[in-house]
């Protein structure tokens, strides 16, 4: 069984959903669970409308609402093609959506459990849409509401998951349906409590799903499709010449992801790793291109470098490599004593601060040094 996740940055248009057709309709028959974020920049622009309904500015809250709902109906396929009962359940929820929204601006509060049923709504009109693509192009899904099987607990906004509870759900609700369709579509980033109260589990947490779900169904394969081909060495916006990092350790991919390395995150790693479970980055415009797998021992990566305000981290450098590149750096930007360093060799791990004004033409010189001729 495969586990494909396609995230907001994949479905942001109506090209997106034709790449994630197009991949699926070359997964030959094998089971294959997809996991959908919401498209596009939604969760964020569904959490200020919620904040602007609870600060009492409603009109404001509902005129996104309809522009989001405007934005929704261009991405869906032609009316034709449509599921029967697509059209019926994108407006139920729009309405539920906006009962939410005056609830809130009567109140004048947005409690943490409003908060997650409200912002659950993205990743749900996602799977809808998303399942209308599949049918349009005759590749067979069925979709599955993951809050009938992902049990996590009440801490709402980052919500854990329970692997007992889930895993009865999972081979109970879930496996069974492999039974007579080879694509289960479901939403990721939220769950759903013991008492039937909707969860979210934190920052980019449709990979957790993903994650969490191949763990209990034993994949052999996990899937992260976005727009960037794997984990680079450094942010390309920043740096030229940057180079996808083709193998990381679960634990590198740990330490990356705890340093701010894009695309990684720390919950997602631990549900792979338990289960042995590769997890493969890869870009769905070039499906065969550069990606990053992240599994166990697969070798030593080339150095990554971050940026994060005025502190530069680079990771899984030499350490002479480090200190001569630092060296030439404060020679060239006459930094002096307008910095400060930490270097620790058991994590592979350096850290240089600088001016803020200076931090962007360090990274790119950490990065000429490091990685384009060390």
């Amino acid at each position: 069984m495969l586990i494909m996740k396609f995230g907001g940055s994949v479905l942001r248009d109506e090209q997106g959903f034709r790449r994630m057709t197009s991949i699926l309709g070359s997964t030959s028959g094998e089971p294959v669970l997809v996991v959908v974020s919401a498209f596009s920049t939604v969760t964020r622009d569904l959490d200020a409308m919620s904040a602007m309904a609870a600060s009492g500015n409603l009109q404001r809250a509902l005129t996104g609402l309809e522009q989001l709902q405007a934005d929704l109906t261009a991405l869906c396929p032609l009316p034709s093609s449509w599921p029967a009962d697509l059209a019926q359940t994108l407006q139920q929820c729009f309405e539920e959506m906006q009962a939410l929204l005056r609830a809130m601006s009567v109140t004048r509060q947005r409690t943490a459990r409003i908060r997650d049923r409200f912002l659950a709504y993205g990743e749900f009109l996602s799977l809808h849409v998303s399942h209308a693509h599949l049918e349009a192009a005759a590749i067979p899904a069925t979709r599955l509401d993951v809050r009938t099987v992902l049990i996590t607990d009440d801490t709402f906004g980052s919500a854990e998951p329970n692997i007992e509870k889930t895993r009865v759900h999972v081979e109970h609700d879930l496996l069974p349906l492999f039974n007579t369709h080879s694509i289960v579509i479901t939403q990721g980033f939220v769950g759903c409590t013991e008492h039937g109260d909707t969860t979210t589990m934190g920052k980019e947490s449709s990979n957790l799903t993903a994650s969490f779900l191949g763990s209990l169904l034993q994949a052999r394969e996990i899937v992260i499709w976005t727009d960037v081909e794997g984990v680079r060495s450094a942010d390309p916006t920043l740096c030229a010449n940057t180079v996808v990092r083709s193998h990381l350790t679960y634990a590198q991919a740990r330490i990356a992801a705890h340093h701010g390395v894009k695309l990684l995150y720390p919950t997602m790693i631990e549900p792979a790793e338990r289960e042995n479970i590769p997890i493969r980055i890869a870009h769905a415009e070039h499906p065969d291109g550069g990606h990053t797998i992240i599994a166990n021992d697969v070798g030593e990566t080339g150095p990554l470098i971050t940026l994060d305000g005025e502190t530069i981290t680079t990771l899984f450098a030499p350490r002479s490599a480090w200190l001569h590149a630092a060296n030439a750096i404060v020679v060239a930007l006459h930094l002096h004593d307008q910095f400060s360093v930490n270097a620790s060799s058991e994590a592979d791990v350096a850290t240089m601060t600088v001016p803020l004004a200076q931090a962007h033409v360090a990274t790119q010189l950490f990065h000429n040094h490091i990685v384009e001729r060390p």
